[in-house]
């Protein structure tokens, strides 16, 4: 949802940017939606006409978010009455309820966005005001958030090369907590009288960097600091700018401010004189070498860059399809789209970047093109140029189609290797491939996502890819730094999500989410409705990790061996049921196995390189279709107007899980099965 607001608030500042300046604010509606904005050259505040939320921040100066919403919450203010009304320089919200009058006022002026909110009780009797502040931050890609300055509560955050603080001059906000990707503050609980008035301030600042906006703090504040001026300087290095470094303490980790150099390497940090702080840089592969003096010029050798893994493609529309890189450093980069041999199409991002994740839009459907990503001299380095790869838009008309689904890669990337080479060599390009989790090892190490995404780039470079979160994974800001995946719900907004895909529909779950996590429930709402709102026509799938049902018990007995299943099956396979889904696909089991239940074909396949099983010693359940043990395999589904046909293979015999370099390849079909529409 919010990565559609952003396009629509850039569209609102193509058409009023130039009428604006500091000192002229533009207010009004939002085209194609009652929500009203605020708006100078600085920033765009997007407040919400129902009930007053402010949706978000926006950055005028790099077209960036930095809010998804802001709650104000009080308890017994059950609101039955609003009202919004217009003043000076912005709006004001008024929410009524038998307890309490709020009028809360947004005033912009330059870089500033004021908040004041006053609350009267207007009840006959005292009431105890306890009032919190959300700020949801959920999928705004950040390089830096902290929620505390110089001890003081005060949030910010730099998202490329711009940045945000919230606070109060006053002292007035007297607690911050981090939640997940949100932030929590309140003011002091009080005691109201009858008609008393409780009044709190607060405020937004946007500027270009952390320490720009920390200066403007203490000089509010009047507090003495030092500034500290030096210069980065890297030999035959054209240009210097967004270098981030962190200023520190010694023997403390934390990072006090921060900035980055300009185009010819000079920076400027801001702090109260202290003995004892340096600079570090950001990226560890700038210098081996962890302290900085401040103020003194630093020469670094020219820069060693790479691809740290490949391009590899997520979320293909009729127009567009997303790339998805990582870089050695920070980078700047260049997609090149051909057609017939012409350039047809370039997207560039300016802001250097260790993970880039860009959208190419305006292809056409079903249109198969050639792109490369060019990677410019970045601080020294030399110019890096991608290989040259095929992709394919989605077309606009149903016609047949082919994906191929597999997971349980893990560790062994010969194995997986082999499985995309097996796919690469029956298929060759599918239109997409599913991932049903533990696509590495451990999900939080680096080189393991490189060495992934380097087995799989015969076929991941050309063809987009979706995921479903596996227990390896272990929800890990790494699995959201690599991978732009479309808008769903949870972490990043993309912990769950579904797509379209001509006449399919296919949903993505998060099967680690437990019963006792406040996001089981998010995720069941979010299911229902995702599917109450899916064209029956269609054919339904659905993919997550764990399976509902197994005979395996490599490591004991467990809840999947009997009937009543996976403890997600009592509340999902009734909401399958309703709305018919077709076919499941899990992974978790490192086997091949399909169950047939309810009109639903069940299929596991965890045979994508791992370790493969042995022990499948449970008593089969009486819905129990098929099994193979010690086998790499995949499914391929061959979708066509009516029908689906699914097709297993085995890509390789593994006798012995001890033993896991030695296996024999075999591609051969252990499977196959139609689901009539």
């Amino acid at each position: 949802m919010m990565k559609k607001l952003n396009i629509l608030v850039i569209f609102l500042l193509i058409m009023v940017f130039s009428l604006s300046s500091n000192n002229i604010l533009i207010k009004g509606s939002l085209d194609n939606s009652d929500n009203i904005f605020i708006q100078n050259s600085v920033m765009t505040v997007i407040i919400d006409s129902k009930d007053g939320d402010l949706i978000s921040i926006h950055s005028n100066i790099n077209k960036k978010n930095f809010l998804n919403n802001h709650d104000i919450i009080i308890q017994n203010h059950s609101v039955n009455e609003y009202i919004i009304e217009d003043i000076e320089n912005g709006y004001k919200t008024i929410e009524k309820s038998d307890n309490f009058e709020v009028t809360t006022y947004y005033t912009l002026n330059n870089n500033f966005l004021n908040l004041k909110t006053e609350i009267k009780n207007i009840s006959d009797q005292a009431n105890l005001l306890k009032m919190n502040e959300i700020l949801d931050y959920d999928g705004i890609s950040h390089n830096y958030l902290s929620k505390s300055f110089l001890n003081e509560n005060l949030f910010s955050i730099q998202v490329e090369n711009t940045s945000m603080i919230y606070g109060s001059l006053n002292d007035e906000i007297k607690r911050m907590i981090t939640n997940g990707n949100r932030i929590f503050s309140s003011p002091k609980f009080a005691k109201l009288n009858s008609k008393e008035t409780f009044t709190f301030n607060r405020f937004f600042e946007v500027g270009k960097d952390i320490a720009s906006l920390h200066k403007d703090y203490m000089d509010r504040k009047g507090i003495e600091y030092k500034t500290y001026t030096g210069n980065i300087h890297i030999k035959d290095a054209k240009d210097l700018e967004f270098i981030n470094i962190n200023l520190k303490e010694k023997f403390f980790e934390s990072i006090l401010t921060r900035t980055y150099t300009d185009k010819k390497g000079n920076y400027t940090l801001y702090y109260p004189k202290k003995s004892n702080l340096y600079f570090e840089f950001e990226n560890k592969n700038f210098s081996s070498d962890k302290f900085y003096e401040l103020s003194t010029e630093v020469d670094l050798e020219p820069q060693i860059n790479d691809f740290f893994y490949m391009p590899s493609l997520t979320e293909v529309t009729t127009n567009g399809i997303t790339f998805n890189y990582r870089t050695l450093i920070p980078s700047k980069s260049i997609i090149h789209i051909f057609k017939d041999g012409e350039e047809v199409a370039l997207i560039q991002n300016n802001y250097p970047k260790e993970y880039h994740q860009l959208k190419v839009m305006n292809l056409k459907p079903g249109t198969q093109y050639y792109y490369y990503v060019e990677i410019p001299e970045t601080y020294g380095s030399e110019k890096i140029l991608s290989p040259i790869k095929k992709i394919k838009t989605k077309p606009e008309k149903i016609e047949p189609f082919n994906f191929v689904v597999y997971g349980d890669s893990q560790i062994y990337n010969k194995r997986h290797e082999l499985v995309v080479d097996t796919i690469y060599n029956n298929h060759g390009y599918p239109s997409f491939i599913v991932r049903v989790g533990d696509q590495v090892e451990k999900g939080h190490d680096e080189q393991m996502w490189s060495d992934h995404f380097e087995a799989s780039y015969k076929l991941t470079g050309s063809v987009p890819v979706y995921f479903a979160l596996g227990n390896h994974e272990y929800n890990d800001d790494l699995y959201y730094n690599a991978l732009d995946l479309p808008d769903g719900g949870g972490k990043d907004n993309e912990r769950y999500y579904s797509i379209d895909y001509l006449n399919v529909h296919f949903i993505f779950l998060d099967s680690n989410i437990t019963e006792t996590q406040p996001e089981f429930k998010s995720q069941l709402d979010w299911l229902e409705n995702d599917l109450k709102n899916t064209d029956k026509n269609k054919f339904i799938f659905v993919s997550y990790h764990h399976p509902f049902w197994t005979q395996a018990q490599e490591y004991g007995e467990m809840e999947e061996n009997y009937p009543q299943g996976h403890y997600n099956t009592k509340h999902w396979l009734p909401l399958f049921k309703e709305y018919g889904v077709d076919a499941v696909f899990n992974g978790h089991i490192h086997a091949y196995e399909r169950y047939y239940k309810d009109g639903i074909q069940f299929v596991t396949t965890g045979g994508g390189g791992s370790k493969l099983n042995e022990l499948h010693t449970a008593k089969p359940l009486p819905w129990k279709e098929f099994e193979l043990l010690r086998h790499l395999n995949y499914v391929s589904v061959e979708i066509h107007d009516n029908k689906a046909v699914f097709t297993i293979y085995s890509v390789a015999y593994a006798p012995s899980k001890d033993t896991p370099e030695i296996y024999t390849p075999t591609n051969e079909i252990i499977d196959q099965f139609e689901v009539i529409k």
